[in-house]
């Protein structure tokens, strides 16, 4: 429940500031590596500032660790951080700044040749487009992230890929084109035997089907989902 996930995440950010001070404390370990361990642990505390939506302390951990990661030149950790601060300002609908942090993570994880986590950098950066309307660039964003799972073989991501293009084909009222992304999508959800994905792909064709009109096509999709939904609540 969320008292219990309330307390999960306060006793992990006591542990985190715990190990700060004795990493701080060690002599034996070299002023960099220890730099680095401090900044690791500040941006594991950024992240659970931010699932319990405490958006200005998650921004300010964010900073001391990239302040950090800049001055020892971890550029695959400042990207990370550019990454989560990108999703503390997209949790705030903040879409511009959203969109500055998760290029600034696109960027270096290109000079890096990061090339699987270019791929969350572009599904990121189509999330924003799409929040902002701009489903030209959503699309063209997905699409590039598509084929980093495509050459990586992240099967699962492909689905989730496939889901979101099919939002944005929705939104743009090309129903066919959609259908196809919501089927390529159910496909490997199925397979990877993931059942609430498959619900909400389910719920997703019965929408194009009832935008279509439909109406015997969109109520199968719909209790299909309804049935994964209650027996995924009841377990």
């Amino acid at each position: 429940n969320a008292y219990l996930y309330s307390r999960q995440s306060a006793l992990a950010r006591e542990s985190y500031e715990e190990a700060i001070t004795l990493i701080q404390q060690v002599i034996t370990v070299e002023n960099e590596v220890k730099q680095s361990m401090i900044a690791t642990l500040i941006y594991q505390m950024a992240r659970v500032s931010e699932e319990q939506r405490e958006y200005e302390q998650a921004q300010q951990h964010c900073q001391q660790a990239l302040d950090i990661f800049i001055e020892v030149g971890d550029q695959d950790n400042q990207a990370r951080t550019y990454d989560l601060l990108g999703v503390v300002a997209q949790d705030q609908r903040d879409y511009k700044g959203a969109q500055q942090y998760y290029q600034k993570a696109l960027n270096i994880y290109i000079e890096i040749d990061n090339y699987y986590s270019q791929g969350l950098a572009y599904h990121h950066l189509g999330i924003v487009a799409d929040e902002q309307r701009d489903y030209k660039g959503a699309q063209k964003y997905y699409q590039q992230a598509l084929n980093v799972y495509v050459r990586t073989d992240d099967y699962y991501s492909q689905g989730r890929t496939y889901h979101h293009l099919g939002i944005v084909s929705e939104k743009q009222r090309d129903y066919e084109q959609a259908q196809q992304h919501y089927q390529r999508a159910l496909d490997i959800f199925i397979e990877a035997g993931d059942r609430y994905a498959q619900g909400h792909t389910y719920y997703q064709l019965g929408s194009v089907a009832l935008e279509q009109r439909a109406y015997e096509q969109a109520q199968q999709y719909c209790q299909l989902a309804l049935d994964i939904f209650i027996k995924v609540r009841d377990r």
